[in-house]
């Protein structure tokens, strides 16, 4: 099946070179004003969701950062519950205390509801490391950061069962 096509090409090679030939030579004319056509760089004049994000990311963060992580915060309740709030301030505070992080935004700290899902159960924290703990590659703090927000929510945990316990 293929023998038959590739066949005719060898065969007609001269053609088919001056065919390429003939079209880069219309081509070539447009292909050197491509810069006005396309967004290059990624300019972009439509606000972008990313756009948007970025820009909450340098508002929110006076210093340059080398690195940010996100933490994801599900529960049963929407996240305007003072339990929902009282779990995320306790993440925070937690992340906020380790050497390695140098500040932490939420909705809580910020007020932006673009922060929040849409059913207002799922929202997330930003954790910006510093630029000391992303010099080495080799080095992650991904499991100090889930060792991190366990312990946080374990401790909050066992804070509200002592609350129950002391109201039975």
């Amino acid at each position: 099946m293929i023998a038959l096509p590739a066949r005719q090409i060898v065969r007609w090679r001269g053609w088919v070179i001056g065919a390429w030939a003939v079209l880069a030579l219309l081509f070539v004319p447009k292909a050197t004003h491509v810069q006005r056509v396309l967004a290059v760089r990624g300019m972009n004049v439509e606000q972008t969701e990313s756009a948007r994000a970025s820009q909450l990311i340098r508002a929110s963060f006076p210093n340059p950062i080398a690195e940010y992580v996100a933490i994801v915060v599900h529960g049963p309740v929407r996240y305007s519950n003072p339990r929902f709030e009282a779990v995320l301030d306790s993440v925070s505070a937690a992340l906020a205390r380790q050497p390695y992080i140098s500040q932490v935004i939420s909705v809580r700290t910020i007020g932006e509801s673009t922060f929040v899902s849409t059913d207002r159960h799922t929202t997330f924290l930003i954790a910006a490391l510093t630029p000391a703990s992303t010099n080495d590659v080799s080095r992650t703090v991904v499991p100090e950061l889930r060792e991190t927000v366990t312990s946080a929510r374990s401790a909050r945990r066992t804070r509200a069962a002592a609350k129950s316990a002391r109201y039975r």
